[in-house]
């Protein structure tokens, strides 16, 4: 997440925003794999979704997704398959995330909440 959020940033969670739902493109938190610490990452596939990535440009559902915060990779996988009640979460700085293509997608219940703002430092200080 890199160009979005910093190692360091701190980010304001909306935990009001999460009767809405989980949308693809919000930036969600959740429980790292070990539950260390607080992961935040985009989420790109909902449930029932079927994603790959072409050459670097991710399709879900058949459609190519338009991504303008990604950082462009030249990378292909897939397709996978998106289980109900589950989420498939990618960073923004796609050649340095430990995201769902490592260690799977999450479940929908993991998502503590949405980031909103980037708060902390000043200078970084911006909505997302």
């Amino acid at each position: 997440m890199e160009k979005t959020i910093r190692s360091w940033d701190w980010v304001w969670l909306s935990h009001i925003s999460m009767v809405q739902g989980v949308q693809r493109g919000d930036v969600v938190c959740f429980p790292g794999p070990e539950g260390d610490k607080l992961f935040c990452k985009r989420v790109v596939g909902l449930g029932g979704d079927r994603l790959e990535m072409r050459d670097g440009k991710l399709v879900v559902n058949g459609q190519t997704l338009e991504e303008p915060w990604a950082e462009a990779t030249h990378e292909s996988w897939g397709p996978v398959q998106v289980a109900p009640g589950r989420l498939f979460v990618m960073g923004d700085h796609r050649s340095n995330s430990f995201d769902s293509r490592y260690w799977g997608t999450i479940p929908r219940d993991f998502v503590t909440g949405k980031a909103v703002v980037v708060a902390f430092p000043p200078n970084h200080w911006r909505k997302l």
